[in-house]
């Protein structure tokens, strides 16, 4: 079954991973400008995040909503105290 594709961003993105799944957000700068840019990191460390397909626009506001693709951009290991 192929689910539809719907358009997104990266905050309603991370919304809906943390509601489904749990887990955190990271909150940093856009490399658009001004506004922030959002990142889910799930329960086991793993940090993924909703970019736009294609190739970067050039309008100076991007799309408030977008279609994307998840992108894995690490993974955050635990300290462990002994």
């Amino acid at each position: 079954m192929q689910w539809p594709v719907i358009k997104s961003n990266c905050l309603t993105y991370v919304l809906n991973k943390i509601r489904k799944e749990g887990g955190g957000m990271i909150i940093y700068k856009s490399e658009f400008g001004w506004w922030p840019h959002f990142q889910h990191v799930s329960k086991t460390g793993l940090v993924t995040e909703l970019n736009p397909d294609g190739p970067k626009s050039k309008r100076r506001i991007p799309p408030l909503f977008f279609y994307g693709k998840v992108n894995i951009v690490g993974l955050i290991l635990k300290k462990t105290t002994e």
